[in-house]
């Protein structure tokens, strides 16, 4: 029988329903700090995103939240380095965009 502190399909996914208290922990923080990132870290620690959105969780969590930390992270060494999130790229016509 499962427990019932687990998260299971159809929870809310509120930080006290995490069986790993570490994954509780960074959803409060989250919800504290970047409430707008909540559903992101949902959906990561859930296994309903996809690969992009767990590389933008991450970068979120190792830069706390900040995209211009991550725009200009200069880890080059990290593994996921060259896919980060909130990068400029260059548009047809000159422009740059944020992604």
């Amino acid at each position: 029988m499962a427990s019932a502190n687990k998260m299971g399909a159809g929870q809310s996914g509120r930080p006290s329903e995490f069986s790993d208290p570490r994954r509780a922990r960074m959803m409060r923080q989250v919800s504290e700090d970047r409430s707008s990132a909540v559903s992101l870290f949902l959906r990561v620690y859930t296994g309903q995103a996809s690969p992009r959105e767990a590389i933008k969780a991450k970068c979120l969590e190792c830069c706390w939240m900040d995209e211009v930390g991550i725009r200009e992270c200069t880890g080059t060494a990290c593994p996921l380095w060259a896919f980060r999130p909130f990068q400029k790229v260059a548009r047809k016509g000159g422009g740059h965009e944020s992604h």
